[in-house]
């Protein structure tokens, strides 16, 4: 148990320094054998209860992912609004440095304030389809290939299926 939670720290420390916009923010993350978590600024304890929404929510992510990335099981992940509180800059960098970080299938249910162009851009490489959710009127209709009210048909996507296929051969 020992080893593995030293890695999961580990992992989640290495995630959070790419992902903190402030430098050494956290430099150290230990989880004892009971899983309490500790994170650290140099040798001091962070306290957890103090981080900002925002950080709590890049804390979580960064442990979540790597939990299930030493756990070498093939699961899907699901973030349901997995940036709701993160500023422009860190909304990019969850993206970008979390997960875009997992191997295996994710879905992402964003509201239309966390996807933006420049977070389709740094993850389209892991896109295969994407939808949209559209409740009125006490039902809800699904729309392919659309971003919040925005046909995307997605050059990119079908581009980048093709580049799928080639590799694939």
């Amino acid at each position: 148990v020992k080893e593995i939670t030293g890695k999961i720290g580990n992992h989640c420390t290495e995630l959070l320094r790419k992902t903190y916009r402030k430098r050494d923010y956290i430099t150290n993350v230990k989880i004892d054998s009971n899983f309490n978590v500790t994170a650290y600024s140099g040798t001091k304890v962070k306290s957890l209860s103090q981080l900002s929404s925002g950080e709590k929510q890049l804390f979580i992510g960064a442990m979540i992912v790597s939990i299930f990335k030493l756990s070498n099981r093939n699961l899907p992940m699901i973030f349901d609004t997995p940036t709701a509180r993160l500023d422009s800059v860190h909304m990019k960098s969850f993206y970008e440095n979390i997960i875009m970080h997992l191997d295996h299938q994710i879905i992402v249910m964003p509201t239309s304030s966390e996807m933006n162009e420049i977070v389709l851009n740094k993850i389209k490489s892991r896109i295969n389809t994407c939808y949209t959710l559209n409740y009125q009127n006490s039902s809800t209709t699904i729309e392919e290939n659309m971003i919040f009210e925005k046909k995307v048909g997605l050059y990119w996507l079908k581009e980048l299926k093709l580049q799928k296929k080639q590799v694939n051969i």
